[in-house]
């Protein structure tokens, strides 16, 4: 434990115990209800599905299958590892994480929200992009719904 009253300085006493200095003067920060029933939310489903982030496990159940037949809802499914299933998906949560999510330090999840919708907006409607002949998304979406309509 680092000591003010110790005759080592605070730099060499985080030396000596392989601690960053700067973990020596941070001050947490409290976390908030919000978080924190969150949080407990987050515990409770875990507990109760503890294997729900197994994809087989999730989509292959009779409980969510079961759902989809009983509205003849057709179920479609790709092989596992199949990258062709989630490209699109791939694609766009990593312009997320490196464009807006990485970059921020949110404060709230009403603070994310509001941040990710703002986002969501620029990157369809202004954010040009190079798959798409430096169209944005909305152009590609709305010129190839004018042509079905012509």
């Amino acid at each position: 434990m680092v000591d003010r009253k110790e005759s080592l300085s605070i730099t060499r006493q985080c030396e000596l115990l392989d601690l960053p200095r700067s973990t020596f003067y941070h001050v947490p920060k409290p976390v908030s209800d919000e978080e924190l029933a969150l949080m407990a939310l987050i515990d409770r489903c875990h507990l109760k599905h503890p294997f729900y982030g197994s994809r087989r496990i999730r989509f292959t159940s009779e409980e969510f299958t079961g759902v989809l037949k009983a509205h003849d809802i057709r179920i479609s499914m790709g092989g596992k590892g199949r990258w062709v299933d989630n490209v699109f998906v791939e694609r766009l949560w990593r312009s997320v994480k490196y464009e807006e999510v990485y970059l921020k330090a949110y404060d709230s999840i009403v603070e994310a929200r509001t941040s990710l919708d703002i986002y969501f907006t620029f990157y369809n409607t202004e954010r040009r992009h190079q798959r798409l002949d430096r169209r944005t998304p909305d152009n590609v979406y709305y010129e190839a719904t004018a042509r079905k309509v012509i």
